[in-house]
């Protein structure tokens, strides 16, 4: 009886050795995982500047449709690097994760589009396009922000 219970105990022991073992290789591929989407979304924001930077007059209408592609063409980056965080760290799928990130930034987008344009001084001098483009880049700046939150909640886990 005494035999048994040694054995019990080294192989509890063990068992914890190896299940120890396996959480730290999961949090090194995770890490591993969570450092390249943490690139990606750098990328993101360097595409952001970059794209940014390539019209001189920010707010004329010269310059609307490409600054108008440069937001929505990062918003899309920054949700397709936040759909990977999701699927791996929330056990999201991948349909039910584009669809809470389209309807956040429609939302985001709509909320803000209220804010810029339908304010007394717009209501009674006619913003144009400028409340659309200030839209958009308030949705993408939200959509950064909730994606750095999210990074920041995912590295206390990991670390």
């Amino acid at each position: 009886m005494n035999n048994i219970n040694k054995f019990t105990k080294y192989f509890l022991v063990f068992l914890n050795l190896v299940f120890a073992l396996n959480i730290n290789l999961a949090k090194a591929d995770n890490l591993d995982k969570f450092n390249e989407l943490k690139n990606n979304f750098n990328i993101c924001n360097k595409e952001f500047d970059t794209g940014i930077k390539s019209c001189d007059e920010k707010w004329s209408t010269k310059c609307y449709n490409v600054l108008t592609n440069v937001n929505k063409n990062t918003q899309k980056c920054y949700i397709n690097v936040a759909k990977e965080l999701f699927l791996l760290y929330y056990n999201q799928d991948n349909i039910k994760t584009q669809k809470m990130f389209d309807e956040i930034r429609s939302f985001t987008y709509n909320k803000y589009l209220f804010i810029y344009q339908e304010n007394n001084y717009c209501q009674k001098n006619n913003c144009g396009i400028s409340p659309y483009l200030h839209s958009e880049y308030a949705t993408t700046y939200a959509i950064k922000n909730y994606i750095d939150k999210t990074f920041l909640a995912i590295e206390n886990h990991l670390r």
